[in-house]
C-alpha cells in the first residue's frame, strides 16, 4: 500500500569538496525531547514546529537554489510536511509561541484563551492540497490564520539559510540543516511511538515515520554532494 494511502487511512481512527559554512556548523544540538516523547500535546507542538521549519526552509531553497536536486527535494518536503501539519493542527487554529493550539481570532494568538484540545486528525481531503499562499510561520501574530510560531532555535536556522550565499555555500547549509532536523524528528517520532500516551497518536507517528526516514536519507545524499566533494550539478 502506498504511504499516502496509509496516511489517508488514519482519517478513520484519528478525528525531517566544500567545507560546511560557519552558519551551519554553529547549529545547536538536539533539545531535550523527553516530555514530547510522552505527552501528546507536547509531541504535537514539537512536530508542528519541525514541520514549519521544514516548509519555510524549503521555500527559501526554492528561492535561492538553482540545483534541480535541491529544488526537487525542497518541493517534496513542502508537500509532505504540509500534509502532517494539516493532520496535527485542526482547521481554524494555530500553534502559539508557548506550544498551545489556540483558536484563531482577530488579535494576537499568544493568549491562554481559546486553547484547543481536539484530537489529532488527518482529513483525507488534505492529500494533494494546494500549498501556495499558506503561511506556516508566525510572522504576523495580529493576523488570524493557520500559523505555527517557531522557537528561537529554528528561527536562527532559517536566518542562517537566508544569510548563506547562493550556490554551493547555500546547498551545503541547507543539506546539513536538513540532515540534522530530520534526525531530530526521527528521534522524536520513535520516542513517542515507544512512550506516547495516546494510541491513535502513536499510530499516526508510526505511519509518518517512514517519510521522515526517507527525507533524512535524501538530505544525507545532498550533503554528500555539497560537503563531501562530489560535483553539485
Amino acid at each position: 500500500m502506498k504511504r499516502s494511502t496509509l496516511l489517508g487511512a488514519l482519517a478513520a481512527v484519528l478525528a525531517a569538496g566544500v567545507s560546511v559554512p560557519a552558519s551551519a556548523q554553529a547549529l545547536l544540538p538536539f533539545p531535550d525531547l523527553g516530555l514530547a516523547t510522552e505527552s501528546t500535546e507536547a509531541f504535537r507542538a514539537e512536530a508542528l514546529r519541525g514541520d514549519a521549519y521544514e516548509i519555510e526552509s524549503s521555500r527559501i531553497a526554492l528561492q535561492k537554489s538553482r540545483d534541480p536536486r535541491v529544488r526537487a527535494y525542497a518541493r517534496q518536503l513542502i508537500a509532505d510536511h504540509q500534509r502532517t501539519t494539516d493532520a496535527l493542527l485542526p482547521p481554524g487554529t494555530s500553534l502559539n509561541a508557548t506550544g498551545n493550539v489556540v483558536a484563531d481570532r482577530s488579535g494576537p494568538f499568544d493568549t491562554p484563551l481559546g486553547i484547543v484540545t481536539a484530537p489529532l486528525s488527518l482529513p483525507v481531503t488534505v492529500l494533494g492540497a494546494t500549498l501556495e499562499g499558506r503561511s506556516v510561520i508566525d510572522n504576523d501574530p495580529v493576523t488570524p490564520g493557520r500559523r505555527v510560531a517557531l522557537d528561537p532555535r529554528r528561527q536562527a536556522k532559517l536566518s542562517a539559510l537566508e544569510a548563506a550565499p547562493p550556490g554551493r555555500a547555500f546547498g551545503a547549509t541547507y543539506a546539513t540543516q536538513q540532515v540534522q532536523a530530520h534526525r531530530e524528528a526521527i528521534t522524536l517520532f520513535q520516542g513517542y511511538i515507544q512512550n506516547g500516551d495516546d494510541d491513535d497518536a502513536r499510530a499516526f507517528a508510526t505511519q509518518a515515520l517512514p517519510d521522515l526516514q526517507m527525507h533524512e536519507a535524501g538530505a544525507a545524499r545532498l550533503e554528500a554532494r555539497y560537503v563531501g566533494g562530489a560535483p553539485a550539478f
